[in-house]
């Protein structure tokens, strides 16, 4: 019998968007805007035209590029390791935009606390980790954790499965409410910003028989997923967010640069996407 108490009705995380988005992967912004305008729902095909990326002139590109500022957030004001060598090779990508006169400030000071971000992110994750299992196997709450095990799930979904059960409804709003804390934040710091950046990743890929880097730079990941933690500022904020290739270093090794900016600005970010696109090899 499903329970309808209030405080079961709080269970699940409601935040304005998905924590988990669908988005567009393609070899270049022209063919990254055409899909995004095709996957697009009914209801916002009216948010987004492809054209206004595809036939924008090189002239008004350059214009855009010569009049933005990117703020440069690197390791968040020293809360995040990276590997040696990620955040200067991105650092030096960013280059690219700068030859063609953009600007590039290196934020020193964290906009918001990291440890915030990461632990509010840690709860919604697993709440919508949880939720998402326990309506997929169609059980009683009680019932989710061995049904998990019973069928060999690792153990990683297993732990965000217990973290989500031990939730309780103010343990939820309080993730909701540093959400909201950070978007008024981050709102104020897009007055300054046309676009901020962060590398894509805290290390380099690594080998495919490691499940995990459970160390970056002598520091211990304390869960699976902290070398990861550079995308949680973007995945809270439910901003557009571009990754593109960062330049050719190190032995060609790949890595990649976030650049988000405001909502509603999905056609400029990839017009800027576009010109370091079409500059990069120059």
């Amino acid at each position: 019998m499903e329970d309808e108490s209030p405080d079961s009705a709080e269970k699940e995380i409601m935040l304005p968007y998905p924590i988990s988005t669908v988005g567009p992967m393609a070899r270049n912004p022209y063919d990254l805007s055409i899909l995004l305008q095709t996957i697009l729902p009914k209801r916002r095909k009216t948010d987004f035209d492809a054209s206004k990326v595809i036939d924008k002139s090189k002239e008004d590109l350059k214009t855009l590029v010569n009049t933005s500022k990117i703020g440069w957030l690197a390791d968040w004001g020293g809360s995040l390791p990276f590997e040696d060598g990620v955040l200067s090779h991105c650092r030096r990508s960013l280059e690219v935009l700068e030859s063609g006169g953009c600007s590039i400030e290196h934020i020193s000071t964290a906009p918001f606390p990291n440890d915030e971000l990461w632990e509010a992110w840690l709860v919604i994750r697993s709440n919508h980790i949880f939720t998402g299992l326990q309506e997929s196997i169609g059980c009683e709450t009680e019932q989710v954790i061995p049904t998990l095990s019973n069928r060999g799930v690792k153990r990683e979904a297993i732990w965000e499965c217990e973290c989500g059960i031990s939730q309780t409804p103010q343990d939820l709003k309080l993730a909701i409410q540093k959400v909201l804390d950070w978007s008024l934040c981050a709102d104020d710091v897009f007055k300054t910003y046309d676009f901020l950046a962060l590398p894509s990743s805290q290390v380099y890929p690594f080998d495919a028989s490691i499940d995990w880097p459970k160390t970056i730079n002598g520091k211990k990941m304390d869960t699976y997923h902290r070398w990861m933690e550079v995308m949680v500022p973007v995945t809270l904020l439910g901003t557009p967010c571009v990754t593109l290739p960062a330049i050719k270093l190190y032995g060609l090794l790949p890595m990649g640069i976030q650049i988000f900016s405001k909502r509603g600005r999905d056609a400029k970010l990839l017009e800027l996407a576009r010109w370091y696109h079409e500059n990069l090899n120059d």
